[in-house]
């Protein structure tokens, strides 16, 4: 036997004797990695709330239509994102909208004015509720929201099909910071006509949320294919912005309607009314 070929089966011996290491750590690798992590405690649902700075105890002869924020859900879209996470996003906006609907009507109440409503839309309203307000006090929700990543991190592992191909199975994880801005229109309506009597627009200071998400992917061939999301904090962390966002707001909002301004425009919304002979 030649040197060569003694030193091969010496080579032959090693590899098998530690080949069933190498398997052992391989496969421990990967149960370490796929390993379910303790679940995170679920976070609180935001709260939106405002209380008054003052309350008005002598009432004013002025009667407001509150109708209820409506905003755009098409701002709420990101990319790679699951349906489930979506309708918490969706959630999120309208818990926003519906608490600045009750906020504003004790706003409203507490400056002294009457109130109707909260409306859904103004075509919720009937007849007798349009001549019975004097204005209408319309909201509209804007809201913008861009996000950077950061890969932190991932796995890749082969899985076998029956028909003896691979399919190459991995998941990516990022680290994000999830940044909301937008705005709130405030419009004053007379009710009959629809004619636009006031607009304030109410800026958001940008707020930035920590946040994270991974998914998982599937190749085969050329084809790729995203497969649920594991994780995904965004919808949290648009909680969280709003959350900060909104006292400003309404403390704005509170400013903006001062009795003696809504005094001139109901003035004029009379006007109106007998010019166009309602």
């Amino acid at each position: 036997m030649s040197d060569y070929q003694k030193e091969r089966e010496i080579t032959s011996k090693w590899l098998l004797k530690i080949y069933p290491v190498i398997l052992l750590v391989f496969f421990s690798f990967i149960i370490i990695s796929c390993a379910k992590r303790p679940p995170e405690e679920p976070p609180r649902p935001p709260k939106f709330s405002f209380e008054p700075p003052s309350v008005e105890t002598k009432k004013l002869d002025i009667v407001l239509g509150i109708v209820a924020p409506s905003y755009d859900t098409k701002s709420l879209e990101l990319p790679v994102i699951g349906e489930e996470d979506k309708k918490r996003m969706r959630d999120v906006v309208y818990l926003f909208s519906r608490s600045m609907a009750s906020d504003f009507e004790r706003m409203v109440i507490a400056r002294g004015f009457k109130t109707k409503g909260p409306f859904n839309s103004l075509d919720y309203m009937t007849y007798p509720d349009k001549t019975g307000s004097d204005l209408t006090l319309t909201p509209k929700i804007f809201i913008t929201q861009t996000y950077g990543t950061r890969r932190a991190g991932g796995g890749m592992f082969l899985l076998a099909s029956r028909d003896n191909s691979f399919l190459l199975a991995s998941h990516d994880s990022y680290s994000c910071v999830l940044t909301v801005s937008g705005f709130i229109e405030m419009i004053i309506l007379e009710p009959l006509s629809g004619e636009k009597m006031w607009m304030k627009r109410i800026d958001f200071e940008p707020v930035s949320v920590n946040c994270k998400f991974s998914y998982g992917i599937k190749d085969k061939g050329k084809i790729t294919q995203r497969t649920e999301i594991k994780v995904d904090t965004r919808p949290d962390a648009l909680g969280v912005a709003l959350e900060r966002i909104y006292p400003a707001v309404m403390e704005t909002a509170w400013r903006y309607l001062h009795p003696d301004e809504v005094k001139r425009l109901k003035q004029e919304s009379q006007e109106i009314r007998e010019r166009k002979r309602y």
